[in-house]
């Protein structure tokens, strides 16, 4: 902070000072690989090397629930789409988890920071009545999944579509506790229909198979494999180093980032995914991967200093399907669109966090605070006028009929004057355009956009 206010100092008249964050979060103890924002902005989860997620109150910038989700390092975060209690969970421990953590679950889960742990207990274990370990959410889902190359899992909402069977075949692509699960049916479905709890619609997640470059798609809540997509051995492209997934028209697309610096785009046709395109515009392993939320446009970064986008439209034409931009900034590990697809962010090894246009490309502002390497980004979501008044809680009547109970006036004077408080913090973090990065340090930035 003392950096930014000398250089503001010395810059000429009129000259804006470079951006610093609003907030910044401490309480892990190793570099941090995964953000995510989730019930309309009002928490944050963060997870680290260690295996350790945390989920943050962003109006008090308090943690609500901590706990040891995997043994290994935290690849990816994130939220079942037609649920936000239900949290997904990737580890290098070669499991895929799936936690019910509802609003009234956090009072009763462990608030103690990583770098408070003493002994994995916590100096405040006694106090929070933890006896043996903490108290972690309900465990719904825990699925073995290969992690060998750093490449965490992609998500979707399943599509309600005619199109329902996927060959699960071949079987050499998935491994001895995967195959039990598969043998029981021939083929499985991609269909979307809701889940008879809750009216929960079902989710794809596609995470990397056995083999090198091969991809495994299952359905939520099922837990069934659902499609194998095998590498294409001619094409030569290494291990898979980042996945996304997107449905348009109720057909799934995948979207596959490779070491050798190639992306491919394969879209479901009938029963199986045909490879629409590869295109080899990194000259080092792609690292990251994001879709615009209209669909139009995926994105990669990489080892490289280059961003690419790949245009998922078959009517565009070929000479204008992808855009390579240089940046200049080689290692860019994590990308990340935002919720209106206007803009979009990629955290790099240099700290910095570096903003651009999705349509033209252009960089809009450069984020420096860490004086390590940035390893994960999220937006937080863009909600409209109407959603954060429809999400806030309504104001208590609190007219007193008795004019002379004036402790009684005084007291609900008061409760008003809390709620108005924290009314007001609500709809500040839920209306607020966050950025959440977490680097290296172990700490996380929280940085206002536009």
């Amino acid at each position: 902070m003392e950096s930014n206010q000398k250089m503001a100092q010395a810059l000429p008249s009129g000259t804006p000072p470079p951006p610093t964050p609003k907030y910044i979060l401490r309480g892990h103890t190793s570099q941090i690989h995964a953000t995510h924002f989730l019930r309309r902005n009002t928490r944050l989860l963060t997870g680290d090397a260690a295996g350790f997620v945390i989920l943050w109150d962003t109006t008090t910038k308090r943690p609500v629930a901590v706990w040891k989700a995997h043994d290994n390092t935290i690849l990816r975060l994130d939220h079942w789409h037609s649920s936000s209690d239900r949290i997904i969970t990737h580890g290098r421990d070669h499991r895929l988890k799936v936690w019910q953590l509802r609003l009234e679950d956090e009072d009763a889960l462990s608030k103690v920071l990583p770098a408070d742990d003493v002994d994995g207990f916590g100096k405040g274990a006694e106090r929070e009545g933890i006896s043996k370990q903490r108290r972690m959410p309900w465990l719904l889902h825990s699925i073995e999944v290969n992690a060998l190359n750093f490449c965490g899992f992609a998500s979707c909402t399943a599509p309600v579509s005619a199109i329902t069977t996927v060959p699960i075949k071949p079987p050499d692509l998935i491994s001895s506790e995967q195959s039990d699960k598969a043998m029981d049916q021939s083929v499985a479905s991609l269909d979307g229909s809701q889940s008879a709890q809750n009216d929960i619609r079902n989710i794809l997640l596609a995470v990397p198979g056995i083999r090198e470059g091969d991809i495994l798609i299952h359905t939520l809540p099922s837990e069934k494999i659902v499609a194998a997509i095998p590498a294409d051995a001619a094409a030569k492209t290494g291990m898979l180093m980042a996945l996304s997934l997107t449905v348009t028209n109720n057909t799934v697309t995948v979207i596959a980032g490779y070491e050798n610096g190639a992306v491919a785009i394969l879209t479901q046709a009938g029963k199986v995914f045909e490879r629409i395109s590869i295109t080899k515009a990194h000259s080092q392993p792609v690292l990251s991967l994001d879709v615009s939320p209209s669909g139009e446009w995926a994105f990669s970064c990489g080892a490289d200093a280059t961003v690419v986008r790949y245009s998922l439209h078959d009517e565009v034409q070929s000479e204008e399907r992808v855009k390579v931009i240089k940046t200049k900034h080689a290692g860019q590990q994590n990308l990340n669109v935002r919720s209106d697809g206007r803009i979009f962010a990629t955290a790099g090894w240099d700290g910095r966090i570096r903003v651009y246009t999705t349509g033209s490309m252009t960089e809009l502002a450069v984020l420096k605070w860490h004086k390590e390497g940035c390893y994960a980004l999220a937006f937080a979501e863009v909600l409209d006028d109407d959603d954060d008044e429809a999400s806030g809680s309504q104001t208590q009547n609190t007219d007193d009929d008795d004019d002379n109970n004036n402790n009684k006036r005084m007291m609900i004077k008061t409760e008003k004057t809390v709620s108005t408080v924290r009314q007001r913090r609500l709809n500040k973090a839920q209306s607020t355009h966050m950025i959440a990065a977490g680097s290296k340090d172990a700490k996380i930035s929280l940085w206002e956009i536009y």
